[in-house]
């Protein structure tokens, strides 16, 4: 039986004083290496953009790093090993500039719950990301809260114009995969692929975005928040570019 989908997820500023050279170092030199290894699917690098209804976003770095994987065991191989440790997410001459409180370094290993057993492509209109996150949701909905995500929101979402996928994640701890990372960020994120920046602001949106679940629902998650937020792609690194 073939193993869930797993994400690594990381992120990041770049070090002061060199956000255009590190942008310019990930993409031309750490994607391109990193791309090589073995069950190493995909590398997407988004920038924080405007778009989030006001109020709803949350402070975030910059960067978001989506590092599509076969599966965990893609982490525990040499091939991973050796190259996490040859190729950082920032190179030393760049890392000393900073401090980690400066890069604020976070994110995780996450494995797809939603939707089950199917294959991830990103859509050939995807220009942007919507990234939702959780944390200490608490037990007594826990049950209801992924029961509404499941059956009643991202349903309605999928019928938005300009939603064009979404998926579901839980973290998993079996692996520090990034040297300074920290994971005491969310317990599930959402994905959700969209064709433009104005999504938020459609009649359809105001419509299926708000309902009586989800105002109950969000009475829980809304101060549980570890990501909300709008990204814009700037760099998709595949097996096959």
């Amino acid at each position: 039986m073939n193993q869930p989908s797993a994400l690594l997820l990381v992120k990041t500023n770049s070090p002061s004083g060199t956000s255009d050279e590190w942008s310019h170092w990930f993409d031309d030199v750490h994607s391109k290496e990193w791309i090589s290894c073995p069950g190493i699917k995909t590398i997407r690098r988004f920038e924080l953009t405007p778009g989030m209804p006001e109020g709803w976003d949350v402070p975030a770095p910059r960067h978001l790093i989506v590092y599509e994987l076969t599966g965990l065991d893609v982490l525990a191989s040499n091939e991973y090993k050796t190259l996490a440790e040859k190729v950082p997410l920032c190179p030393p001459e760049m890392d000393k500039l900073t401090s980690t409180d400066t890069l604020n370094l976070t994110g995780g290993v996450f494995q797809q719950i939603i939707p089950e057993n199917q294959e991830y492509e990103i859509p050939a209109e995807a220009s942007y990301l919507l990234a939702v996150g959780h944390a200490g949701i608490p037990d007594e909905v826990e049950e209801e809260y992924h029961a509404w995500y499941n059956t009643e929101h991202i349903p309605a979402y999928l019928e938005i114009p300009g939603f064009l996928s979404a998926r579901r994640f839980q973290r998993t701890d079996q692996h520090t995969p990034v040297s300074g990372l920290s994971v005491t960020g969310a317990d599930y994120v959402a994905l959700y692929d969209l064709s433009n920046n104005q999504v938020f602001g459609s009649p359809e949106f105001k419509v299926r975005g708000v309902t009586p679940w989800s105002t109950r629902i969000r009475s829980y998650t809304w101060q549980r928040r570890k990501m909300n937020n709008l990204y814009k792609s700037v760099l998709t690194k595949n097996t096959k570019t």
